[in-house]
């Protein structure tokens, strides 16, 4: 019984007969149509040009996937009308199946290719130029944010610098104030209305009060100094992605320039082929954002939107956060400044009060014999009267 089915085309629906007659179980021949279908491919597989091959090899997995697919499809739809009308003519089902798969495939590639690259093509040699312009700034992405970038870095090596000058500002000018105090102290027993003893104590308030003013302005370096360092790590953030964006955007409007090398219109050929590979390094915010308005179709494209905005967005943060850094930093060198005069002057009164100090020093060790001789004098007048 069962040899009868695998001798017969089209008798009986038990399954096992119409997997005999599809060709999974049986001595059934490939149809010829296999036979020319892969001597075809493998001629083309011969072609020197790569990506074709390669296009060609995914094409050929594809059809063969989906065709599979499409025929355990028909299997499962067990239609007994669409099932014998078939089994008298693989050759023609399997053609039949390879054309589909063929068609779905070639869609499918084209979808793809077509996410991954700009979809709107070039239409005349304007847009041929403003799309080479285009490529030529985003080429420069990667130097000019490295331009942009370096004041703040230079900026930001420096703030160590400020950081120690600011504390060795700090710490002269609480030994200036010590030195004043010590002043003070040496003029404690004097009279409080003591002309000298007065000028002391000024002085040594003056020195006090400098020293209160450089602690402030030495907290403001330090206050400045980390928002440097913090805007810098910021602008270096914003640096890599303009970078790694401004990469990856330039291949694919190059792609596009590519794609205008090949077409029918002989202008927008022409132009594409004049184009050169420059690079512009003075490329800003606003230069590329002009650029792209050029191009409001390549600036839309879904395939580069996101992208483009990230780079503008980028380099306008890091535009912001350098000028922020030079602003700080021009802030730290007025305080630093401000520190360095409170500091002198803090000197300058530390060095009044001990000068002042020092002659009331000067006018008791010289006052003090002519008192002992006076007393001697005395001494002596009062034996000779006893006498």
């Amino acid at each position: 019984m069962q040899k009868q089915y695998m001798k017969s085309h089209h008798r009986g629906p038990k399954h096992n007969q119409q997997f005999t007659n599809y060709g999974i179980k049986g001595n059934q021949r490939v149809p010829p149509c296999a036979y020319l279908v892969t001597h075809w491919l493998l001629g083309l597989l011969r072609m020197p040009v790569l990506s074709f091959r390669i296009a060609l090899v995914l094409l050929f997995l594809r059809m063969l996937f989906i065709s599979l697919v499409s025929f355990f499809l028909l299997l499962a739809l067990d239609s007994q009308v669409l099932l014998h009308q078939l089994q008298g003519i693989p050759t023609m089902r399997f053609a039949l199946l390879l054309l589909c798969a063929s068609l779905l495939c070639r869609a499918s590639l084209a979808q793809v290719v077509a996410e991954g690259e700009i979809k709107v093509e070039l239409k005349d040699a304007d847009e041929v130029a403003a799309a080479c312009e285009l490529r030529a700034q985003l080429a420069g992405v990667s130097i000019a944010s490295g331009i942009l970038l370096r004041p703040a870095v230079i900026r930001n090596a420096t703030t160590e610098f400020s950081r120690k000058k600011s504390e060795e500002i700090l710490a002269k000018g609480g030994a200036a104030a010590e030195r004043a105090s010590a002043a003070v102290n040496r003029v404690s027993g004097l009279d409080k209305a003591n002309e000298t003893a007065q000028k002391v104590r000024k002085a040594a308030a003056v020195a006090h009060h400098a020293l209160e003013h450089v602690k402030e302005e030495v907290e403001i370096v330090a206050k400045k100094a980390n928002e440097i360092t913090e805007l810098t790590a910021g602008a270096t953030e914003h640096a890599k992605g303009a970078k790694a964006n401004g990469d990856a955007s330039v291949v694919k409007v190059s792609n596009l320039l590519a794609r205008a090398k090949e077409s029918e219109d002989q202008y927008v050929k022409k132009a594409a082929e004049e184009c050169s590979n420059s690079t512009n390094y003075d490329v800003t915010a606003k230069s590329l954002a002009a650029a792209l308005d050029k191009l409001p179709g390549v600036k839309e494209d879904n395939a580069v939107k996101t992208t483009f905005q990230s780079i503008l967005t980028s380099l306008d943060n890091l535009d912001k956060d350098v000028k922020s850094v030079e602003q700080r930093a021009e802030e730290l060198e007025t305080a630093l400044e401000k520190a360095e005069r409170q500091l002198e002057k803090a000197e300058k009164a530390a060095e009044e009060a001990e000068t002042e100090s020092s002659k009331v020093e000067t006018e008791s060790s010289t006052s003090c014999p002519v008192a002992v001789s006076a007393l001697l004098l005395m001494g002596t007048v009062a034996i000779y009267a006893g006498f």
